[in-house]
């Protein structure tokens, strides 16, 4: 296996999702790396049974170990799948201490991807966007990352602002699924329901078939019925 599938050989189970995911270019495999689920300003418009930001990241990294394939890592690789065994695990704060005593950190862009994920989901909005901006600056052609920034704003609730990082992840990579699900609650967060209905119906369309989406589309499912 070459360091490019190393890198990618994450916990992704395609991506997540997110968010929650992705160090070369991530073709496949990405979401694992993903918060791809509704978070605090998005359960405000949300169908009952909605799980949190934290229960659906968790279960959406624990859906991809059975494929991983393990080699002995370097050691900043090493601490990098630490911290995303730590993130899995909901123990937030050690995943950020471990990453920010990273000395390569303000040249990794994944490191700050995964950095800047632990701190969305322990609500530190401020310091995400600062470490997720630094990692679009290192490496601006990865959707997850624009994903992760869009749904910071969806729970700022800028909805307007969101759909505008989504649409760039979407120009990256058309196929991104994760990027139109997200589309789909900044839709809704706006109360555009027709555009909402597109975005849900085209992430169920992309997703089809495949069961590591399988609960996301039983709720969107679900939420289609409410709107």
């Amino acid at each position: 296996m070459n360091h490019k599938s190393q890198t990618f050989t994450i916990i992704c189970f395609l991506i997540a999702i997110a968010p929650p995911i992705t160090c070369a270019e991530p073709d496949t495999n990405k979401s694992d790396l993903l918060v791809t689920t509704p978070t605090e300003a998005q359960q405000k418009v949300s169908a009952p049974g909605t799980v949190t930001i934290e229960q659906e990241q968790y279960n959406m990294l624990s859906a991809v170990n059975s494929n991983r394939r393990f080699i002995k890592p370097a050691p900043s690789l090493q601490l990098q799948t630490t911290a995303r065994s730590l993130i899995k695990r909901k123990q937030y704060k050690q995943a950020i201490s471990l990453l920010v005593s990273s000395p390569d950190l303000q040249k990794d862009w994944e490191k700050n991807y995964w950095l800047g994920t632990a701190y969305l989901l322990t609500r530190q909005l401020a310091k995400a966007t600062q470490v997720l901006d630094h990692a679009l600056k290192l490496k601006g052609n990865i959707p997850e990352i624009w994903i992760q920034r869009a749904i910071i704003e969806q729970e700022k609730g800028n909805a307007n602002n969101a759909l505008k990082l989504l649409a760039v992840a979407q120009n990256i990579d058309p196929e991104s699924a994760a990027a139109f699900l997200n589309a789909g609650y900044a839709y809704e967060q706006l109360a555009e329901t027709e555009n909402a209905h597109a975005a849900y119906n085209h992430f169920l369309k992309l997703t089809t078939n495949d069961l590591h989406w399988a609960s996301t589309r039983q709720h969107i499912l679900l939420r289609l019925y409410n709107l």
